[in-house]
């Protein structure tokens, strides 16, 4: 497997795990679970855009 697919595929990962905090947080039921939660949230968000600049530095290699 090449680093691009590979990076990929970490991406795939990340965006499920956005998606189950997602969820969770339909289901949260307090403020500080929900704060938790999207906090959660938002750092695979983040380690989905990292992983995306990544691909496109080895793109541009």
């Amino acid at each position: 497997m090449d680093w691009i697919t590979f990076l990929n595929v970490m991406i795939e990962d990340e965006k499920a795990a956005v998606n189950k905090y997602r969820l969770a947080l339909e289901e949260a039921d307090s403020k500080p679970l929900r704060t938790a939660l999207e906090r959660l949230m938002h750092e695979e968000e983040f380690h989905v855009d990292f992983l995306e600049g990544e691909i496109q530095k080895l793109k541009a290699s």
